[in-house]
């Protein structure tokens, strides 16, 4: 398929190779779309220890643009904490681990989620300008030949592995309830009146857990988290059609979904990361 060459007006991050028993590139990038007045959603690519994110930020404006900044920082700065000697480790200041006999890059993750939405929390409480800030997380780290990966929200986690492109993560959202309840149907979610009414988020009074899952990497697959403003604007063919092209890069897939969404209406936010595995050479 010939694509089209442009320029880039919007937030990219640097690609990186991280080396494991796995060699993986990962890229991402953001731009505001066309509606919004702001940019909400956050992202980041890490080299080491290796971890990918995106979050997007509810609240309006500068809240929400707050509270996705805040969540990608504190569970970045949680996860660097959590790597030791090239291995995911549950830090002593934390306290005593919580669910021992667990692989430890789970309760890592979920660390992660818990101190993000601690400091959220006590932004609102001590700011009496604040009172809705809140924040979807999408973040998966990197195990030997692992993905750890861990959700709240409606952002959402996609795996290719050869012509396939499952989503990995589930929507934390009413119309999802409803779904799952049998009360619509599938083709009646995505356009659903409650499909963007969350029901679990980082932020606010209510603690949630992150809903977790891990899967056995293999050269050659693409991970893509991205925002609602990707998924919403694109066909899932569209996206599995960028993705799948091994003749072009990460920072290529994550740059040409973001411009595509953002052609098709840009009607949110948009943030997107790809990440490419391949074989290492250690």
């Amino acid at each position: 398929m010939d694509w089209p060459s442009f320029s880039w007006p919007w937030s990219r991050n640097r690609s990186h190779s991280l080396r494991s028993t796995l060699e993986v590139v990962a890229f991402g990038c953001t731009a505001r779309g066309q509606v919004r007045l702001q940019n909400e959603d956050d992202f980041h690519c890490n080299q080491s220890p290796p971890f990918f994110m995106v979050a997007d930020g509810l609240g309006g404006l500068q809240e929400g643009a707050l509270a996705s900044y805040l969540a990608v920082q504190r569970a970045g700065d949680t996860l660097r904490l959590g790597r030791c000697e090239g291995e995911w480790r549950w830090n002593p200041l934390w306290g005593p681990a919580p669910e021992e006999g667990r692989p430890e890059a789970e309760m890592v993750l979920k660390k992660a989620f818990s101190l993000a939405h601690l400091d959220l929390t006590k932004v609102i409480e001590r700011s009496k300008a604040i009172r809705q800030m809140g924040t979807t997380l999408s973040l998966a780290l990197l195990d030997g030949r692992r993905l750890v990966y861990g959700n709240l929200g409606d952002s959402r986690i996609y795996h290719l592995r050869g012509s396939l492109l499952p989503c990995l993560t589930t929507d934390d959202t009413e119309a999802m309830v409803l779904l799952q309840s049998g009360a619509i149907r599938l083709r009646e979610y995505e356009d659903h009146p409650c499909r963007n009414v969350l029901t679990r988020r980082l932020g606010g009074r209510e603690s949630h857990e992150p809903t977790v899952g891990c899967l056995d990497l293999e050269p050659g697959d693409v991970i893509l988290l991205c925002t609602d403003g990707l998924y919403t604007m694109l066909a899932l063919d569209t996206i599995k059609a960028v993705l799948i092209d091994r003749n072009k890069s990460a920072e290529w897939k994550a740059d040409m979904l973001v411009r595509l969404a953002d052609e098709a209406g840009g009607e949110d936010n948009i943030a997107a990361v790809v990440v490419v595995v391949s074989e290492g050479s250690l």
